[in-house]
């Protein structure tokens, strides 16, 4: 599974460069190729992974922002364009991931919703407030 995983994950890299190139093209950044887009998207991914933030919230908006003024696009134009990638590419990996949970749960006999989501939230909350340890992994509750 490692060189497949490699693969994937490289495939994953180019095509999260070509949606960058895309937001580029959006805000009328014609100057770059989708080459281009999959490097900054790379950097920018590379150093928002260092970062201690989730998602790398700010240092990867910050490090693609300055690659691209670098690059001789404005800032405006720059800005626009990451925070435009993010955006895009956090809604469709959330709705994505919601469409498979959806169409699965027969087979793994979930119950997802809203509700149970907040309850689990609030319930990790308490935990945490209260000094506890985080429970076994969720796969104990998937039926076999």
């Amino acid at each position: 599974m490692g060189r497949l995983g490699t693969v994937l994950d490289m495939g994953a890299i180019a095509l999260a460069g070509l949606g960058f190139y895309v937001a580029l093209l959006a805000v009328g950044a014609t100057g770059f190729s989708w080459i281009d887009g999959t490097a900054v998207y790379a950097l920018g991914s590379a150093v928002g992974t260092l970062s201690a933030l989730p998602g790398g919230l700010g240092a990867n908006e910050d490090v693609s922002t300055l690659v691209l003024t670098h690059l001789g696009l404005a800032a405006g134009p720059a800005a626009a364009a990451t925070l435009l990638f993010r955006v895009v590419n956090l809604v469709m990996g959330t709705a994505s991931g919601w469409l498979v949970l959806l169409l699965a749960r027969r087979r793994w006999r979930l119950h997802p919703s809203p509700e149970g989501l907040l309850q689990a939230i609030r319930g990790a909350e308490q935990k945490t407030a209260l000094g506890q340890q985080a429970g076994p992994p969720p796969e104990r509750y998937i039926e076999q």
